[in-house]
């Protein structure tokens, strides 16, 4: 058998293999998620812009004043070189 007919074949062999794992494991472990998604079916949000992030807002940074200020408003002690 050719080389590239090999690696066709493992493949494919890989493929049915981890086709009936997953089906497995999905059979098996599907009461457990079911489970857990009706435990939390009260925190579920449909809208994403629902979901408040406490972390998130506490890292915001607000720019929204963001360079508002003038010459005006500068004195002595803005500047960066404090030598002689």
């Amino acid at each position: 058998m050719a080389l590239g007919w090999k690696g066709v074949g493992v493949l494919g062999s890989a493929f049915v293999f981890k086709t009936l794992l997953m089906s497995y494991s999905g059979a098996l472990y599907a009461p457990t998620i079911g489970a857990y998604f009706r435990k939390y079916r009260d925190c579920v949000k449909n809208d994403m812009f629902e979901i408040k992030d406490a972390k998130k807002e506490y890292y915001y940074i607000d720019t929204s004043d963001y360079m508002n200020y003038g010459n005006k408003d500068l004195h002595d002690g803005y500047h960066s070189h404090h030598g002689p």
